[in-house]
């Protein structure tokens, strides 16, 4: 999150006036600041202009050590590509004057939190130099273009128009770069994903949560969307959304309605299986049961239902 913060340090009154002194003088270099009051990395651009109705563009030439290290990249982009990420990183490692060929692009919400959208094998490469630099010599400016979107919250992955605007400028600038269709699939991948969140029954399974553990028979709403770009069948993008979810429900049914030999094998499932069964009952959720129907089976199924 690209937030730098100045908190001024509260007088202590038991402490002597000498340390008050000293305390106010540091202070004073800080003219009507709030406390918490987010200074942004990109807010002195060279260059800015609107684009469309209402996002605005500004482009901005930074040292990539500044920035580098408090940037990461947007949920919902494409899968990293190791090699391509280690032949960025052998490139720049090796040439005299090491460069990067176009902008890195980034999306900014309301609260200044920023993503990346194009470049995130160029920022993956650049971070890991960064991190084996321990003499602190790897020096390069960088082109970043910033579209700022009237969104709150770039990571609440639950936030439909959200991230559909997002996705729109992902494919756009992603274009340039012979966007594959394996790109288009992640996309409808994302887009099942955020239409479960948003079903009145689904939703009771899926936490979206950036830290900490999901149990079962909860399933966290980055595994979900990682288990979907793997195993959804390309023939699913035949397919609209409502459909797609209405299959789901089928299965959830089905899942729910089955014998406890079928769902779990010849043997009585333990305890723990038990419980989660149980758990799934009370929520209406069963498609993360640590059974026979475990998500990469179900999801192989969604274009036969």
């Amino acid at each position: 999150m690209l937030k730098f913060f100045y908190k001024p340090r509260k007088k202590d009154e038991d402490n002597n006036s000498d340390f008050e002194d000293a305390n106010d003088a540091a202070n004073s270099d800080v003219e009507d600041t709030e406390e918490d009051n987010p200074l942004d990395i990109f807010s002195q651009p060279f260059a800015v202009q609107t684009w469309g109705t209402d996002t605005q563009v500004s482009y901005h030439f930074l040292s990539i050590r500044d920035v580098a290290p408090h940037l990461s990249s947007w949920c919902f982009n494409r899968k990293m590509d190791e090699d391509h990420k280690n032949t960025i990183k052998t490139n720049l490692l090796t040439n005299e004057n090491p460069h990067l060929m176009g902008s890195i692009q980034i999306v900014r919400d309301k609260s200044m939190k920023c993503r990346v959208l194009n470049g995130q094998h160029r920022l993956a490469a650049i971070q890991e130099i960064i991190k084996d630099d321990f003499n602190m010599e790897f020096q390069m400016n960088v082109m970043f273009e910033v579209y700022d979107v009237n969104i709150e919250d770039i990571d609440d992955v639950s936030n439909i128009n959200a991230h559909d605007t997002i996705a729109y400028i992902f494919k756009i600038a992603n274009n340039s770069l012979n966007m594959k269709p394996e790109q288009d699939h992640d996309i409808f991948c994302k887009q099942i994903m955020i239409a479960m969140m948003n079903d009145s029954l689904l939703k009771k399974g899926i936490m979206d949560k950036t830290s900490g553990n999901v149990y079962r028979p909860r399933i966290s709403a980055k595994l979900l969307y990682e288990l979907f770009k793997t195993y959804l069948p390309t023939e699913c993008l035949d397919l609209d959304i409502p459909e797609i979810i209405m299959r789901i429900k089928k299965i959830n049914v089905k899942i729910s309605t089955m014998p406890f030999i079928e769902l779990y094998g010849r043997h009585t499932p333990a305890q723990q299986k038990i419980s989660q069964f149980e758990k799934a009952k009370k929520l209406g959720f069963y498609l993360y049961l640590e059974s026979k129907m475990t998500p990469d089976i179900w999801i192989e199924l969604l274009n036969k239902s």
